[in-house]
């Protein structure tokens, strides 16, 4: 039974996130062909978050298997960050928030396949390690917001330079660039408090280790933080670089949740 309701999660985590990649896909075709003034079509955006929601209850419900139902909340919080910033974008673009989402929750899902078969976790938790996992779940939906406002501020100067008239349809340029930079600057605050809480589990944890792949992993995305947001500081970083910066910080973080996922059972 347990199975089932992880395989369960695992296939509604899945949809959603191929919900998410085909409504930005969706997205940039209404961009291309309908009239300037024509509203966005939201419709599969809120289906699939309508499916992740109903994934993340699920994986809730399951304590076998605890590091897919952390996964499955932090890509939860990051959706639902992105659908509060985007109110601030009027663009009729907001929608292609969901391409980045649509892969950081489909990867996910395919992280999640690897535990099926496998023990299940002990589903025993200390409260510290609980305040630990909630500060990563918060810091991965700032990095998701942050990442996704870095892809499209590469986009949109792209499309500017090119001369593209979709170009004045995207959101503005320092509309995302403020938005990337308090991005940044809550997800590196948030990843010091996971980071800080994280030491002290360890400390009580008979599995965990300072050399774990996803504590190793959260090291690095803090260092690289730390630096982008200097440099940027000292305005020794071009916009460019920091949108990048932001979209790399971002792959880390989700690398290191797919790898707490993976080792989760061995």
């Amino acid at each position: 039974m347990p199975d089932l309701i992880h395989i369960a999660a695992v296939v509604l985590t899945g949809l959603a996130g191929l919900g998410y990649l085909f409504a930005a896909w969706a997205q940039w075709r209404h961009l291309r062909e309908s009239a300037p003034n024509a509203r966005d079509d939201g419709r599969w955006w809120w289906i699939a978050f309508a499916a992740q929601s109903a994934a993340l209850v699920v994986s809730l419900l399951d304590p076998g298997h605890r590091a897919f139902a952390y996964g499955a909340l932090a890509g939860w919080a990051g959706v639902a960050a992105v659908l509060f910033a985007g109110r601030f974008l009027s663009a009729p673009s907001r929608l292609l928030f969901a391409l980045p989402i649509g892969a950081v929750v489909l990867m996910v899902a395919v992280a999640g396949t690897a535990s099926l078969g496998a023990p299940p976790e002990d589903g025993t938790a200390t409260w510290i390690s609980r305040v630990h996992a909630a500060f990563m779940a918060t810091h991965l939906a700032g990095m998701v917001v942050c990442g996704a406002a870095g892809s499209l501020y590469l986009i949109v100067s792209a499309r500017l330079k090119s001369g593209d008239v979709r170009a004045t349809r995207l959101p503005t340029l320092p509309v995302l660039e403020r938005l990337l930079e308090r991005g940044l600057i809550w997800g590196t605050a948030l990843l010091l408090g996971g980071l800080a809480t994280g030491g002290a589990a360890i400390r009580v944890s008979k599995t965990f280790q300072l050399v774990h792949p996803t504590a190793l992993l959260g090291l690095l995305e803090f260092a690289l933080l730390v630096t982008v947001l200097s440099l940027h500081r000292t305005h020794q970083l071009s916009r460019r670089t920091l949108a990048l910066g932001a979209i790399t910080g971002l792959a880390i973080a989700l690398f290191g949740t797919i790898s707490l996922i993976l080792t989760a059972h061995g």
